[in-house]
């Protein structure tokens, strides 16, 4: 199981926010490791936008000293996101695309490095 606890870039992040969701591992979906660098929205393989479709190169995202995922979204997502600081109830959505991609990836290698009976 993958999830992430993935906040507005600007957002504060409170102490109440940073011991509910702070300390954990994460993995950012963009690059899927754990460094603290952004990875920029030309790495999102895409986003899904509710009654629209899978878009690219629209989120960017690091991972906090706390291991909170900070995202960077276009003005035009924030009615989408309805200006919230917890993107939370959208993770999967922001990095769908991402997400998928990995899994093909996976596949791939399982299949290339599977005995044949």
């Amino acid at each position: 199981m993958v999830g992430w606890q993935s906040f507005n870039a600007d957002a504060t992040l409170t102490e109440k926010v940073l011991q509910q969701f702070g300390n954990t591992t994460t993995v950012n979906p963009l690059s899927w490791a754990i460094g603290n660098e952004w990875i920029p929205a030309e790495q999102n393989e895409g986003v899904l936008i509710p009654d629209s479709a899978l878009v690219r190169g629209q989120v960017s995202a690091r991972i906090e000293k706390h291991g909170l995922l900070l995202v960077k979204t276009p003005p035009a997502m924030k009615a989408w996101l309805k200006n919230v600081d917890n993107f939370h109830g959208w993770d999967y959505n922001l990095f769908l695309g991402s997400v998928l991609w990995r899994i093909l990836k996976f596949k791939d290698y399982l299949f290339r490095n599977q005995e044949c009976n």
